[in-house]
């Protein structure tokens, strides 16, 4: 069986006067983020991973084996997150 091509991390740089939060998940928390974000956004810069995505981190076997990809931009630079937080809804 062929692996699954990686997504990447955040769109954007970390901040560098808010803390940076990075959320990642499937789906269901590509939702939900941008709603956290408008929360946060007097304290924290919160982002997304993978970026681009339908599915987002899917099930866990993909997020594993993509892990590190989800911890770095799009142009491979590492993300530098203050708050990682995993988000897993489905079984």
């Amino acid at each position: 069986t062929g692996k699954c091509v990686c997504k990447p991390g955040p769109p954007l740089q970390p901040s560098t006067t808010l803390k940076n939060v990075l959320i990642i998940g499937d789906s269901v928390s590509i939702g939900y983020t941008p709603f956290i974000a408008k929360a946060m956004s007097a304290v924290a810069l919160v982002q997304h991973a993978p970026y681009g995505g339908d599915g987002g981190a899917e099930e866990t076997a993909y997020g594993v084996q993509c892990l590190d990809y989800f911890l770095r931009s799009p142009t491979g630079v590492p993300a530098k997150a203050d708050v990682v937080m995993f988000v897993r809804t489905h079984d």
